[in-house]
């Protein structure tokens, strides 16, 4: 015959029930993490300018092309670098100068990885006329020959036409020896310091 359960079996009973069912948890499980995107790398730098001319400056721009396909303009954070600093230089924040005629490569480095810009950096040119007079009698000279020599070591030439003008292009900047001479003429040459068209005006004197 089946044993009864007493007042103090069932609580003893439903107190190990209460037990157990708090023991259980009610959190659901958490879901897997996703993974976080590789960081895209650099493909290439790309470095890009007008070159000066010598004794003109100008910015540089560094831009960074990556793997996703994506671009950032890094000039202020690469590091900048002239192959030759007696022709150009440049600053850290990517500002070209022109110091004398000739090439040089200018490098960005950013992360490691380098961009190069090749340079043929030049001497500006300008125009350099006048009119030829007689010292004498102050009339104009037609004919008289006329020549510049200037700072990139270079000789033009022109003669004075009907009314003792002449002109001169392709003068490079800097200083520049102007040069007239004719038959019965003595010659004359004056330096002048060219920094845009310049006009130089001659008077020659007449051999004694």
């Amino acid at each position: 015959m089946p044993r009864m359960l007493t007042a103090s079996g069932i609580a003893v009973l439903l107190a190990l029930f209460v037990i157990a069912c708090s023991g259980s948890s009610s959190t659901p499980p958490s879901a897997p993490s996703t993974p976080s995107p590789a960081t895209p790398s650099i493909s290439v730098i790309n470095v890009a300018g007008s070159a000066p001319n010598v004794g003109a400056s100008a910015q540089f721009t560094a831009t960074a092309a990556f793997s996703n396909n994506t671009t950032q303009t890094v000039t202020s954070q690469a590091t900048w670098q002239s192959s030759n600093t007696t022709v150009a230089t440049v600053t850290s924040s990517g500002v070209v100068s022109g110091v004398n005629a000739g090439t040089a490569d200018v490098t960005a480095t950013y992360q490691n990885v380098s961009g190069i810009a090749h340079l043929t950096i030049s001497r500006a040119t300008f125009i350099v006329n006048g009119t030829v007079t007689d010292g004498t009698s102050h009339g104009v000279l037609p004919n008289i020959n006329i020549s510049t020599f200037d700072s990139a070591n270079m000789t033009r030439r022109a003669t004075t036409n009907d009314s003792g003008n002449y002109l001169i292009t392709g003068v490079a900047s800097g200083v520049v020896a102007v040069t007239a001479s004719a038959t019965s003429y003595q010659t004359i040459t004056q330096s002048v310091t060219v920094t845009g068209n310049t006009r130089v005006d001659i008077v020659l004197p007449r051999v004694p």
